[in-house]
């Protein structure tokens, strides 16, 4: 049979067998190799002996179905340990670098190598069983394919590996993961993207019973059925390395099919929404699955969103909300999440979402009306409103107007109103005569609401009382038909008017409720005209009298 395995990957994590390294056998090149490797066999210590340091926060920890996992930890030298317990450490002239966690090693440039090598070792056998190949990986890489951990031969060909590189049917430098069994069966799995922007990312190639899937930063990307492939084994070398420049750390491979719950790195945030409410937009979206201490919030106003635009700190609050309250109105805005978590690993953006606030300009004013109480005739008395903007747009007041000139509008000019601000206007009451008078202010604007009116209610006060004209007379004729008593009102008692005949009959009771001029028009109580002659009048004040007096009635 003739098997081959290859999964390319930004960064994945690589189980090896034992601690011996073969220098002096020719090592087969992949599709894009042109050089050869070789290696000779070298016993390597154990890394408990090398006070390896495998607490840095992020970093891996073995279990029972690690086979390898380099950290890459180490100050120097040409050798690599892994920390699986199976001794499968690795060697090459590399350069270590600052990595994800701790440090790394970076392939190629300044005549270092662009891999190192893994002796075979059962461990590293794969047969039918689930794994999983993993890795961090930084890279500017935009070229052809090239392999970033293979394990195999090419003829016979059992081949297992992962790469980076452009290929032909997707677009920019991506991560592939392929297998190829004894038996000639061949899958390619590729991730739809860019892998090429010097950032840190996290590939992983796994076997799943009968599916291989491609995962990039914890996110499926391509998966494919391998019902009917067979066994991966392959006694051969590992290699481990990658383009010019290429930076990897934390190497991992698995006898079992790790989830990217067990990648320890945060997942996107999924089902991003964003809704308009009020003046603002909100964003919603679920729990991500492992636990992380940030978000980051991207907004722009064209797509896709890549400027941060704010942070929340989880450890303050554990809300999946945000209100975006500086968001203009007329404008779509695009937004995106990112989780970060302990370690400072951020996921992948969030699916994006967008909103835009319709421009409305709306108000409202309090109070709702005015009563300006009783005021002196030809004196003032002064109110005010308040007008808010409460649309999510500036609000223009055009004009308020008054229907009755008692009462007008101190600064007639039109004025603007910026969103969630108010502004307030002086009204004026300025009786000209005795008795109560009303009102309506009506003010006009540019929002959807119609024209706002205000109430205006006072009584205007004298402090001369009159009882004209005198003599009048009933007749009809539209002149001196009735007395009218102008009579000083207060707020406390309303006066009261009785007219009474020289006999002292009473005629008529005037009051504020049943004759708010205090006029008499010549009829007693009952609407009886009254003969001419000569009328006492007498006006009481909190039952006591303050004008008495005489008129006279002629017909």
């Amino acid at each position: 049979m003739r098997f081959v395995f290859t999964l390319h990957v930004t960064s994945l994590i690589v189980a090896s067998g034992y601690a011996s390294f073969l220098f002096g056998q020719t090592i087969p090149s992949h599709r894009s190799r042109d050089h050869h490797s070789t290696i000779n066999v070298v016993t390597l210590p154990s890394k408990n002996n090398v006070g390896h340091n495998t607490s840095l926060s992020g970093e891996y920890q073995p279990d029972a179905d690690t086979v390898l996992l380099l950290h890459f930890d180490e100050a120097g030298g040409s050798i690599t340990y892994d920390a699986s317990g199976y001794n499968n450490h690795g060697s090459g002239d590399v350069t270590v670098v600052p990595g994800k966690f701790g440090n790394a090693r970076m392939f190629g440039g300044n005549e270092k190598s662009n891999n190192f090598s893994i002796g075979y070792h059962p461990s590293l056998d794969l047969g039918t069983g689930d794994f999983t190949y993993e890795t961090w990986i930084k890279t500017t890489y935009d070229g052809s394919s090239h392999g970033i951990i293979d394990k195999g031969t090419f003829t016979p060909g059992v081949v297992v590996e992962i790469g980076i590189g452009n290929e032909s049917h997707v677009v920019g430098s991506h991560a592939y993961f392929n297998i190829t069994d004894d038996a000639g069966n061949f899958v390619s799995l590729n991730q739809q993207g860019i892998l090429s922007d010097n950032r840190w990312h996290h590939f992983a190639g796994v076997r799943d019973g009968d599916y291989a899937i491609l995962y990039v930063d914890g996110v499926m990307v391509d998966s494919h059925d391998i019902s009917h492939f067979g066994q991966l084994d392959r006694e051969c070398n590992m290699n481990i390395g990658g383009p010019d420049g290429t930076i990897l750390d934390e190497v991992r491979i698995s006898k079992k099919a790790r989830t990217p719950l067990e990648f320890n790195i945060p997942t996107p945030p999924q089902n991003l929404t964003a809704r308009k409410v009020g003046n603002s937009i909100v964003l919603q979206w679920d729990t991500p699955l492992k636990p992380i201490v940030q978000y980051k919030i991207f907004r722009d106003t064209t797509s896709p969103a890549l400027t941060i635009f704010d942070n929340i700190d989880v450890s303050i609050s554990q809300t999946t909300k945000f209100e975006d309250a500086y968001a203009l109105p007329g404008k779509s805005y695009f937004y995106r999440i990112t989780a970060v978590d302990s370690a400072g690993t951020e996921s992948l953006f969030s699916n994006e979402a967008n909103c835009s606030l319709q421009s409305v300009a709306a108000l409202n004013v309090v109070p709702t009306s005015l009563d300006f109480g009783s005021v002196a005739v030809n004196a003032a008395a002064y109110r005010d409103i308040t007008v808010f903007s409460t649309g999510n747009d500036t609000l223009y007041v055009t004009s308020m107007q008054s229907n009755n000139n008692v009462f007008d509008i101190i600064d007639k000019m039109a004025f603007d109103i910026r969103p969630s601000t108010s502004k307030n206007a002086s009204v004026r009451f300025t009786p000209v005569e005795q008795g109560r008078q009303t009102g309506t202010l009506t003010i006009y604007h540019n929002g959807d609401q119609p024209p706002v009116t205000i109430e205006l209610t006072g009584v205007g006060l004298t402090k001369t009382f009159k009882a004209l004209p005198n003599p009048f007379t009933p007749n009809n004729d539209g002149y001196n038909d009735a007395v009218q008593f102008t009579v000083p009102i207060t707020a406390v008692d309303q006066p009261e008017v009785f007219i009474f005949d020289v006999s002292g009959r009473k005629v008529a009771h005037l009051t504020i409720a049943n004759n708010a001029g205090y006029i008499w028009n010549g009829n007693d109580e009952h609407g009886e005209q009254q003969p001419p002659g000569v009328y006492i009048y007498m006006v009481k004040v909190g039952g006591k009298i303050k004008h008495n007096g005489t008129i006279t009635l002629i017909r």
